[in-house]
């Protein structure tokens, strides 16, 4: 990702790291999709309903954390710290 999230500029700036045991009091999500329908003209349902959405990444910054990519279009997998805390 070319740009850096207000989350993503705060961890960059002090250089805090997640500690992945520590409970999660501050998640920054950017999902990125695909559909062939337009969000705009059809709305999120019918954007969402398309038999072709899909989830192509999903990017994220925990408790201030590093931000980070995880590229589910290329076969990549939530990471498990998403098991527990998220999910």
């Amino acid at each position: 990702m070319k740009t850096m999230t207000s989350c993503g500029k705060q961890a960059a700036e002090t250089g805090r790291q997640s500690n992945p045991p520590a409970p999660i009091s501050r998640l920054c999500l950017d999902i990125e999709t695909f559909s062939s329908e337009n969000l705009q003209k059809t709305g999120v349902y019918r954007y969402a309903e398309s038999p072709d959405f899909t989830v192509l990444l999903v990017g994220y910054s925990l408790n201030g954390g590093p931000v980070r990519v995880v590229k589910l279009a290329a076969g990549a997998i939530l990471p498990t710290e998403w098991d527990n805390n998220i999910l």
